[in-house]
């Protein structure tokens, strides 16, 4: 387990206890570092999560100042390979319509930059974990107390992509105790020979 001494986020490659899932998780115990990535990944250190937002203002709100969402069948990713954007790049981002989105994801907003997209969900997050597909340019955030432990993911749209991101949560128990559970659901696939990218969250 490597831990970021700068801010206490601890990111590494473990076992999820009690689920039998071998998965890429990153659990924020205290605020998110910016520019922090999943292993092998090639995002650089200026690529701030939205969390430069302030907590205030939800992700939804700053999908609609930006202007009206764009669809991923109506602008298809580039084949050309871009570098991951960077802080002032992300704040003027797009705002974007998933293929897909769920009544229970609600609360995410999803904006692009050239391939890429920062999926953000103001949900109350425990942990967030890869359990399927490849970690290239992958990143994860979540958010401190203060701005609600909302999750953040930002990865590339490339043509062969397959991915699921699963983002956890607690439940409280009438006992007074809390157990993690399952959340939601974000998948990134884009098979050979489709048109455009699949991108839902669920």
């Amino acid at each position: 387990m490597r831990k970021h001494a700068k801010r206490g986020r601890t990111l590494g490659l473990g076992l999820l206890a009690g689920l039998g899932l071998v998965a890429l998780v990153v659990r924020a115990e205290a605020p998110a570092v910016p520019g922090s990535a999943v292993p092998g990944s090639a995002v650089p250190a200026s690529a701030v999560p939205a969390s430069a937002v302030p907590a205030s203002v939800p992700a939804s709100a700053v999908a609609v100042a930006l202007g009206a969402a764009g669809s991923l069948e109506g602008d298809v990713p580039a084949a050309r390979r871009s570098k991951a954007p960077s802080a002032a790049e992300w704040l003027t981002a797009r705002p974007v319509k998933l293929t897909r989105q769920s009544p229970k994801a609600a609360s995410c907003a999803t904006t692009r930059v050239r391939e890429w997209i920062r999926v953000r969900c103001a949900s109350k997050t425990f942990a967030i974990s890869l359990l399927g597909g490849s970690t290239d340019g992958l990143s994860f955030w979540i958010g401190t107390e203060a701005e609600g432990r909302f999750a953040e993911v930002q990865l590339p749209l490339r043509r062969g992509d397959r991915r699921v991101v699963q983002i956890w949560a607690t439940r409280d128990e009438p006992s007074g105790g809390s157990v993690v559970e399952p959340s939601l659901v974000l998948q990134e696939l884009w098979v050979e020979g489709d048109a455009a990218p699949t991108v839902t969250v669920l």
